[in-house]
């Protein structure tokens, strides 16, 4: 095979080419369709393939989460009824609504009685949280270091 084989290429009279050319011309039209064939079919199948790869990754990391969490399922519940009970008794702790003007009597008594004089005590604005009410209180108290803190 010589190098003017393939200057000499006549398309229009493919079949009376040498088979060298021949077989370098079949060689190269194989590759160039097993390249389309790469880029066209193969490629997006890939990537595909590795989307659901992902995908089934993160799958398994939920899928053991809940593994994880229904193993300790009975635990859980207990422990949710020990705290549902806990917090029951913290609210019934906290005053309602009825109960804080005689909270707010009760602690000026409780400074008049250890000889403390309040000149200043003003409820402030009632703000709702979730699970009770915030009521702030400005309190300016005159008296000794020890009758404060007893």
């Amino acid at each position: 095979m010589k190098l003017e084989d393939f200057n000499n290429i006549d398309i229009n009279n493919a079949g009376n080419l040498p088979a060298p050319v021949k077989a370098v011309l079949l060689g190269v039209v194989f590759f160039v369709l097993l390249a389309l064939g790469y880029y066209l079919v193969l490629s997006p199948t890939l990537e595909a393939l590795d989307t659901e790869k992902v995908k089934e990754e993160e799958l398994r990391k939920v899928y053991f989460e809940k593994k994880s969490q229904a193993i300790n399922l009975e635990a859980y519940q207990v422990q949710m009824v020990e705290i549902e009970k806990t917090f029951g008794a913290l609210l019934k702790q906290l005053p309602d609504r009825s109960q804080i003007d005689g909270l707010l009597t009760d602690i000026n008594q409780a400074g008049l009685a250890r000889g403390l004089e309040f000149e200043l005590f003003k409820p402030g604005q009632e703000t709702q949280a979730e699970f009770y009410a915030e009521m702030p209180i400005s309190i300016k108290v005159t008296g000794a270091y020890h009758d404060l803190g007893a």
